[in-house]
């Protein structure tokens, strides 16, 4: 869990496992370096959107750190910073923040701004996001639609957006691969495993169950088993 401090009425400073962040609500700006140092290794300027909920989206871009913390260790370590060389942050921080800006969209029921931005990064025709109410009204549900440019598509169903995106990445692998390697089309495959595993990651940065501390070995604990 990240820990807060007020550096200002709007701005605060949050630390997390191998991360500290400082947010500057006059400049809209959140800068990352690594726990206990004052050098930056990447700034990021929020829009209008993220800047009302800045907490809210630190929260995510520090568990995205740590969920590829889980994928580059192996899970065996769960401070990222430990694991690259700063070059190689700038480039993890980087994709982890596009994830996490993807998590807050969907959260936050951004449901257009994800779908525009998500379909451009995967080169997709279109991907929808779409809330319903029950016939009966009392429960609401998600649809997501994926349209490839070959005119292939997968839809789904879940009842949260965490199942939502996990039933996505899902179809993709088992469906949706499938059809687009008969069409031969360069590189539309392998976009397509890079999408599932963007929804998969998605999935795993909304699911408050998920606490990615918890599946893998502090750097404490793993001195002890080698």
């Amino acid at each position: 869990m990240l820990e807060f401090q007020h550096s200002s009425p709007d701005s605060f400073i949050a630390t997390g496992i191998g991360f500290q962040y400082q947010y500057k609500a006059q400049h809209n700006v959140l800068s990352v370096s690594l726990r206990d140092q004052e050098y930056e290794i990447a700034n990021f300027h929020f829009d209008t959107i993220v800047s009302e909920h800045p907490r809210i989206y630190t929260h995510l871009l520090d568990k995205a750190c740590q969920i590829k913390a889980l994928m580059y260790s192996n899970n065996k370590n769960n401070d990222i910073s430990a694991l690259l060389q700063s070059g190689r942050l700038r480039i993890m921080l980087k994709n982890a923040a596009r994830l996490s800006r993807y998590a807050y969209d969907l959260q936050q029921h951004h449901l257009e701004r994800f779908a525009t931005f998500f379909a451009a990064d995967s080169d997709l025709k279109s991907i929808k996001v779409k809330e319903f109410t029950s016939k009966d009204g009392r429960r609401n549900f998600f649809v997501g639609r994926v349209y490839t440019q070959n005119d292939n598509s997968i839809s789904v169903r879940a009842c949260t957006l965490t199942g939502l995106t996990a039933a996505l990445s899902d179809h993709t692998l088992r469906e949706l691969v499938m059809m687009e390697f008969g069409h031969r089309f360069e590189g539309s495959a392998q976009n397509l495993l890079n999408m599932a595993s963007k929804l998969s990651s998605i999935s795993m940065i909304l699911d408050k169950n998920f606490v990615p501390a918890r599946k893998i070995i502090s750097p404490e604990r793993l001195e002890d088993t080698l």
